[in-house]
């Protein structure tokens, strides 16, 4: 076998977006001889942590997240929605890192910014939970609630409560739910667990 072949070829992705960032991230990622070292668009630097953070490579995801955030701040167009997803990814990162501080900091700029997104709500309720902050983490759920007024929303808090081991609290957001959305199938499907 050459020389040649036995290195490993460095890919830097450029302007490719959404699903096909995703699958070209993943494809370079995946492939034993590629790695990808650096993507020009925030959005790919989201596509690219959230690659790396599912593999459990979370210093590098961070080290893409950072990347991201510089890419983003060089931009003479501020377009908010291509950064989308990049705190949220941060705070998962940070939080399994053990840096709880840093990942409730990312949370509430994921939130501030997309206020409608409630990924970031119960990722931050969870965090308050599992740092002795209860009464925060279901005050951050109401908030969401609040935010997002949708089934979804509503669903999500009930999921999250379950997940805290609160079955009171679940059981009266999905009783209040399906008043108000009886037609949901995410909570009727909710309602039969």
């Amino acid at each position: 076998m050459s020389e040649a072949l036995t290195h490993t070829i460095r890919v830097a992705v450029a302007g490719a977006a959404g699903r096909m960032g995703q699958t070209v991230c993943a494809a370079v990622e995946s492939a034993a001889d590629m790695e990808l070292v650096g993507c020009a668009d925030p959005v790919l630097g989201v596509t690219l942590a959230e690659v790396l953070y599912a593999r459990g490579r979370h210093e590098e995801a961070l080290g893409v997240v950072r990347g991201a955030e510089a890419t983003y701040a060089q931009r003479s167009a501020k377009d908010p929605d291509l950064l989308q997803g990049l705190n949220l990814i941060a705070g998962k990162i940070e939080a399994d890192l053990g840096n709880a501080a840093a990942a409730e900091s990312s949370f509430e700029k994921e939130i501030a910014l997309f206020p409608q997104d409630v990924r970031a709500y119960s990722n931050l309720a969870i965090l308050y939970a599992l740092t002795g902050r209860g009464a925060q983490a279901s005050a951050t759920l109401n908030r969401m609630i609040g935010a997002a007024p949708t089934a979804a929303a509503y669903a999500e808090a009930v999921k999250t409560y379950r997940v805290l081991h609160d079955p009171r609290g679940a059981s009266a957001v999905l009783g209040y739910a399906l008043q108000r959305f009886p037609r949901s199938p995410e909570l009727r499907e909710l309602a039969r667990r």
